[in-house]
Formats: structure tokens, sequence, C-alpha cells
């Protein structure tokens, strides 16, 4: 799993072969046109982060037609900010990214693509995805991007030159009904997986709010036959926790979907914890044995994050 490296640069990576492959089969099934859904578990220090954004560097390094998109969930803000980690994938798809995302997941390469995609992007909102302006995407950003463009058609700039001044002259908690809102994203995203397959990634769900698991519920059960992959990762133990005396509500989600899908999890738990500790070590040329090996892995119990923390801590000493 991931170390950390120099700053915007891609972390260190080993081990998990087995997982890499599995995402790597689920995504050439979505390209295929078969969309699915796919949850990464794992406790913290397991490496669930470290292991999405590696399969999606390799993704992009391998095929150039998929379009990433991260959303992560909020420990602070929590069910106090609605939608948050599909907002922050969707401003990403249009270019307005502003929440961190891992070191090395967007290169040029991917924002080339993404401003490539502005034209499709643009007609997907104001077409499909309206009430989705100034909701879910900043509607003064995306016209300001569609007017440096040059690809955008006419019609559809003036359409959203349109729907910018209107959201502007509105009560900004102008009502649209939540359902009318998930179908609308629903469209949005499957009209741009016709020009590009499009992976998905929702990080931290532990700490998602009751609004995002209503989209991602609404999200998954129609993108069975679209170009769709749609990642989620989140600790097991946290998301079985109650929430103000209320059951948390991923994990009934999360069932149902297995219903729909069957096998739809990536448990990093169950990894080998010894194969990571020695793919960890040979990484560098080193001399040391069998013996620091096995102690190592005995002390760490091969959970990455330990086990990366005491090595870095004794080559530092």
């Amino acid at each position: 799993t991931g170390a950390a490296s120099a700053a915007g640069e891609p972390p260190l990576f080993v081990g998990r072969e087995k997982e890499l492959e599995a995402l790597s089969r689920a995504l050439a099934g979505a390209v295929a046109g078969r969309g699915c859904v796919r949850f990464v578990t794992g406790e913290p220090g397991s490496g669930k982060t470290a292991l999405l954004a590696a399969f999606a560097r390799r993704a992009l390094a391998d095929d150039p037609r998929p379009l990433v998109a991260w959303g992560q969930c909020n420990a602070f803000t929590g069910q106090g900010d609605p939608y948050f980690p599909f907002l922050t994938l969707a401003r990403m798809i249009c270019g307005q990214a502003e929440a961190p995302v891992p070191a090395g997941l967007i290169g040029q390469a991917h924002a080339r693509q993404v401003w490539g995609s502005l034209p499709a992007t643009v007609d997907a909102f104001v077409d499909r995805g309206p009430d989705l302006i100034d909701r879910f995407v900043s509607g003064r950003d995306l016209l300001r991007l569609a007017r440096l463009h040059g690809g955008v058609r006419p019609d559809r700039l003036g359409r959203l030159e349109s729907l910018v001044a209107q959201r502007a002259q509105q009560p900004p908690q102008r009502s649209v009904r939540q359902a009318a809102l998930f179908e609308q994203f629903s469209r949005v995203l499957s009209a741009l997986a016709q020009r590009h397959p499009l992976v998905l990634i929702v990080d931290d769900m532990q700490w998602i709010d009751p609004g995002s698991v209503d989209l991602l519920f609404h999200l998954a059960r129609r993108i069975g036959g679209t170009r769709i992959l749609l990642l989620g990762a989140y600790r097991p133990h946290d998301a079985a926790l109650q929430r103000e005396g209320e059951p948390h509500p991923l994990p009934d989600v999360v069932g149902e979907l297995q219903r729909d899908y069957g096998d739809i999890f990536i448990d990093l738990m169950e990894s080998e914890g010894e194969a990571f500790v020695e793919a960890l070590i040979d990484s560098e040329p080193n001399e040391l044995d069998h013996g620091f090996r096995a102690l190592l892995h005995r002390h760490t119990a091969g959970n990455p994050l330990f086990t990366i923390e005491l090595l870095r801590a004794m080559q530092l000493r």
C-alpha cells in the first residue's frame, strides 16, 4: 500500500495485486457497458485510500478513456453537509475541484481530458441537470470555463448564461424535490459516460451524510447498463456504530446493493500481512534478514500504516 513521497508525486505503492486485479476487472466490465459498484473495506491504516488512488493512477496510465472523479466524506461536517462527497465529485468533473485529492492522481493528461470533455459536460448539465447548477456545481465557474473553452456550442452557451442569470435572481434555497435532483444527477452522469467511461470514487464513507447515502443508493441502482464504475471505501466498525441513537444508514444500503450486484466487497483485512511487509522492505535495496522481517510483522500485524511508520522511524534513527 502507499507510503509518503515528495509533495504532488504519487506515493510508493506495493502489494495489493489481487485487489488491484479485482478493481481492474470491474472497470473492464464498466467500459464494456456493465456498470457496477464495489466497496473497499478495512480498518484505519489498512490502505483503502492508497489502493483506490493507485488503481485510479494505473487505470489512467493503461487507458486514456476513463474519466476519474474523487469525492470524500468529511469527518468534521458529517451529517451537516448534504451531498458533500457528490458535490466535490461533480465539481471535479467540471474542472472546479476544490477539495484535495490523493497526491499524483490528477496529472496533465487527466486535466486535459477534463478540459476536452467540457463541451459535453456543459451539454449534460444544461440538458439533463439544470437544477444541479448552483446546487452541485458553481454556475458562474462553469460559465467562465465554457466561455474560455471555445468548443461549447453557442446555443448551449446561451442556455447556460440564461440559467446562471435565473439563479442569480432566485432565492438561494428555491425548493427542488430530492427525487428530481437525484434523477438529474444520474442522467448527467449517464450522458457523460456515453463519451467517457466514468470512475466515481467516494472515500471515507463511514462519515457519509444521510442525503449522500440516499443519492449513493439511487445512483448505484441505475448504473447497471452504463459505463460507470462506482467505488466506495469505509471502515466497517465505524459504519456499525449508531448516530445520535439511530443506526448508521450505510450498512442497510450496502446490503441492498449486495443483493443486486452479488460480491461487491474488497476486504483489505483479509490480505496477507506478511506479503505486504516483504514487498515494502524490498521496495529499496536492503540486507534485512528473515528474522527482522518476521519481527516487524509481529509488531505491526502487517497493518500498512503501522508498518510504514515504524520502518520510516527506524530509517530516521
